[in-house]
Order: structure tokens, then C-alpha cells, then sequence
């Protein structure tokens, strides 16, 4: 059953809940990358008072304290969890699997004497950079 206001509209976006499965739905929705973890910000708006925290359009929302519409988390907020907690899990399987990918490539490049594996891990790098990219995210 979906979860309602107090109206008894149901609420279109999914609430964050540790026992949800909030972050396997946002992966399959979307190809950006998730910068900050879910919990991070559950944390933050937890000390703060935020409530009913939810994402919409890559942006996290919550209740401010004694407020009755949501607000965006605020960016630099954001960027300080950022700076305290450092790489996502997500973040850190693409950096993982670009240099997996990298050494495998060397490896290859060495071995078949082509440069054509190197090619393959400058493409996949590529990629990973315009995915770890800020601006993609706005």
C-alpha cells in the first residue's frame, strides 16, 4: 500500500527509509552517478530536524524544521557531507572498475602489441570522469 498524506493523496515520490529500497530503484532509474550515499543525508537531516526526506530530479528534499513545504537541501550542505565522508560506494565501483579496466588494458596492450586495449580503457576512463562530473548532475 503507497503511503498518503494526511489528505489521502498518495505521495509520488518514495520517502527515505534505511529498510527501503530506495537506493536499488534510483540506480535502476537513472545513469548518473550517486555522489552521496542516502544515508549521509538521512544522517544530516536527522541532527538538523529535516524530515520526510525524498529525491526528485537528482536533487535531495526535505522538511526544514516547523516548515510546511520541502526545500532542497542546500548545495554546500551537500558538499560539506561530501567533504567529510569522501568517495559514494557508488563512486568508488566505477573508480575501481576504470582502473581494473586500465591495468587490464596495459596488460593486454603488452601482451598483443596493440594498442587497441589502450584505447578501450581511455574510453571507459572517459566515461567515468563524465559520470564523476559535477556538472552532470545539475
Amino acid at each position: 500500500m503507497p503511503s498518503v498524506t494526511p489528505l489521502g493523496f498518495p505521495l509520488s515520490p518514495p520517502l527515505l527509509t534505511r529498510d527501503s529500497s530506495f537506493d536499488q530503484r534510483q540506480q535502476d532509474l537513472t545513469l548518473t552517478m550517486k555522489k552521496y550515499a542516502n544515508n549521509w543525508i538521512q544522517d544530516w537531516c536527522h541532527e538538523h530536524g529535516w524530515t520526510d526526506i525524498f529525491m526528485e530530479r537528482y536533487r535531495y528534499w526535505a522538511f526544514p524544521p516547523g516548515a510546511v513545504m520541502p526545500q532542497p537541501i542546500p548545495y554546500d550542505v551537500l558538499q560539506a557531507i561530501k567533504r567529510e565522508q569522501g568517495l559514494s560506494p557508488l563512486e568508488k565501483r566505477w573508480y575501481g572498475g576504470a582502473i581494473a579496466i586500465s591495468l587490464c588494458a596495459g596488460v593486454a596492450a603488452y601482451w598483443l602489441n596493440s594498442p587497441l586495449p589502450l584505447a578501450l580503457a581511455f574510453i571507459v576512463g572517459a566515461i567515468s570522469v563524465a559520470y564523476l562530473d559535477d556538472e552532470v548532475q545539475s
